[in-house]
């Protein structure tokens, strides 16, 4: 008898479970979800002027860490509101055969996730090929878990060229408002992803060809310069793709609760929040919405010190 080898999608992730049906069912964050379900398309009908090589972006934003701080207090402070706070601007061209490699790049079929067997042996082998070459497509097996997720490296290392003109640009602007000092230079590049609307990504998107396509809920980060929005994991992938490109940077990913926010190895202030990671020091940093480094909210960091959520090194 020829068995099927269903899926469990719960916080933006794939669970493996073996149950003897035909018939499956996708749970993602506790709602059922079928193939009519809302899928994020490949870049296309974003609100950006566009022709038929670039996609042109002009971002306008200010640099929340240029404010004048009068009183912080955990994950609230007050600012002087008659010192203005630092205004930038930049334009993008963004190669439109960049972002469609990228996304063509990322993510698994979803009836990739559909495993029919025999017997337990041909599961082994079947499930080893499938882990192999979903990891080669950016989405990583955690097998104590037993589920699919986004591989954070994968992203930021196949991101790293695509960002770099991107990356050019701000470091200009940031050298031109004369941010000498790399806790500006970290702010400003911060206040950009900040910037960006916060929207969540569904967790597949659909090809051109039909097919949905596994992405757990994120987008690449050249696509997510396209779109001009992403939500936390998102913004922390584009975040860690620009600042891949700093000599000496270190940075890591807190995750857990559904949400991942960011930390970044630079010497804390006085009230900053900040975690130790083999005698080292990395300044947490919120990128949802503008928020100060080393500022973010209560609950993240009762979470983070009752040890529930979980720190990935990135670079």
């Amino acid at each position: 008898m020829q068995t099927k080898q269903n899926l469990l999608a719960y916080s933006r992730s794939y669970a493996l479970v073996f149950w003897s049906a035909l018939l499956f069912f996708i749970i993602f964050n506790s709602k059922l979800v079928s193939a009519d379900s809302p899928t994020v398309d490949l870049y296309t009908g974003r609100n950006y002027s566009q022709n038929d090589k670039v996609v042109r972006r002009e971002y306008r934003w200010e640099d929340i860490n240029s404010a004048q701080v009068i009183q912080a207090d955990q994950d609230q402070f007050i600012i002087d509101a008659r010192v203005p706070l630092r205004n930038f601007r930049v334009e993008l061209m963004i190669p439109r055969s960049q972002i469609i490699a990228a996304v063509r790049d990322f993510g698994i079929p979803e009836d990739w996730l559909q495993i029919k067997y025999r017997n337990e042996e041909e599961l082994r082998i079947k499930k080893k090929i499938l882990i192999s070459q979903a990891a080669a497509k950016g989405i990583t097996f955690d097998p104590n878990r037993n589920l699919f997720s986004v591989d954070y490296k994968w992203v930021i290392s196949r991101s790293h060229n695509d960002v770099l003109d991107t990356f050019k640009k701000l470091l200009s602007i940031a050298q031109k408002a004369d941010y000498r000092d790399t806790r500006k230079l970290l702010g400003l590049f911060a206040s950009f992803v900040q910037s960006l609307e916060y929207k969540q990504i569904p967790v597949t998107r659909k090809n051109d060809d039909g097919k949905y396509i596994f992405v757990a809920g994120v987008t690449m980060p050249i696509e997510t310069l396209a779109n001009g929005f992403g939500d936390c994991d998102t913004k922390c992938l584009l975040f860690g793709s620009l600042l891949s490109h700093l000599k000496n940077t270190k940075m890591i990913l807190v995750q857990g609760g559904n949400h991942v926010f960011a930390g970044i190895n630079i010497v804390p202030k006085p009230g900053d929040r900040y975690v130790r990671i083999r005698n080292e020091n990395y300044v947490l940093v919120e990128l949802t919405s503008p928020w100060l480094l080393g500022h973010i909210p209560d609950e993240n960091w009762r979470g983070l010190r009752m040890k529930k959520f979980e720190i990935i090194t990135l670079f």
